[in-house]
């Protein structure tokens, strides 16, 4: 039984990088083609070293927006714009289109997949 939950983790990520992707990838092509593309521009950056957020502020028929972006990357800083696709019905509800989010989903899959096969590898 012991030997089994070094497997348990493996599958959760995998599942939970899957769920990340497709999730993800649902959004951003529902916004794409039922929302607008707006440029935003990153106003402020919050938080601790560790826990950053980029605050953006966009513009959609008029209404000037700000809100926390969905992703934060180190190399961000203020000034910088971001591409986003935001809802119509909503435009509080966006999506970055940048890649970041589907590319951690990728990560967290590979590293499920890798535990995985590292557990199978030491059992046979």
């Amino acid at each position: 039984m012991g030997k089994y939950i070094v497997l348990l983790p493996g599958i959760i990520l995998t599942g939970l990088g899957i769920y990340t992707i497709l999730l993800y990838t649902k959004k951003v092509r529902h916004l794409q083609e039922e929302g607008y593309e707006v440029t935003a521009t990153i106003i402020k950056i919050t938080g601790s070293q560790k826990q950053r957020k980029a605050i953006i502020s966009y513009t959609v028929n008029g209404e000037i927006i700000e809100k926390e972006l969905d992703y934060y990357s180190n190399h961000m800083k203020v000034g910088d714009k971001v591409k986003l696709y935001v809802s119509k019905e909503n435009p509080r509800i966006f999506v970055s289109a940048e890649t970041v989010p589907v590319l951690t989903g990728i990560l967290t899959a590979f590293v499920g997949v890798l535990v995985t096969f590292i557990w199978f590898s030491s059992f046979s």
